[in-house]
């Protein structure tokens, strides 16, 4: 049993940095994409005959970046969870301050 899980732990972390390699290269060709999106769409928003196939391509580009940071950037278990975290305690905090002000206010 003991092999068996090593192999399987080992296979599990050869196949996790493939995976992560792939995403890796696959977002930066979609962000080099996206620019190149971005600059054609400001190219055509600047011809003012052009511009309803500007913005839209323009939009699609924003898109398209968005998508190759999450592809870039670890999912739940990195950067998302500690971002969430960090958002939550920003936001509870000021929940907190604002509901106990009015808890004081309501006190006889």
């Amino acid at each position: 049993m003991g092999v068996i899980r090593g192999v399987s732990s080992l296979l599990g972390g050869v196949l996790g940095l493939v995976s992560g390699l792939l995403r890796g290269v696959l977002g930066l060709v979609l962000a080099l994409l996206a620019a190149v999106l971005l600059i054609v769409a400001v190219l055509l928003c600047v011809t003012i005959v052009l511009l309803p196939l500007g913005v839209p391509l323009a939009a699609f580009a924003v898109r398209l970046f968005g998508q190759a940071v999450q592809l870039i950037l670890p999912g739940s278990s990195g950067v998302e969870r500690r971002l969430r975290s960090f958002e939550s305690a920003l936001l509870g905090r000021r929940r907190d301050n604002r509901a106990f002000r009015i808890k004081s206010f309501r006190r006889p």
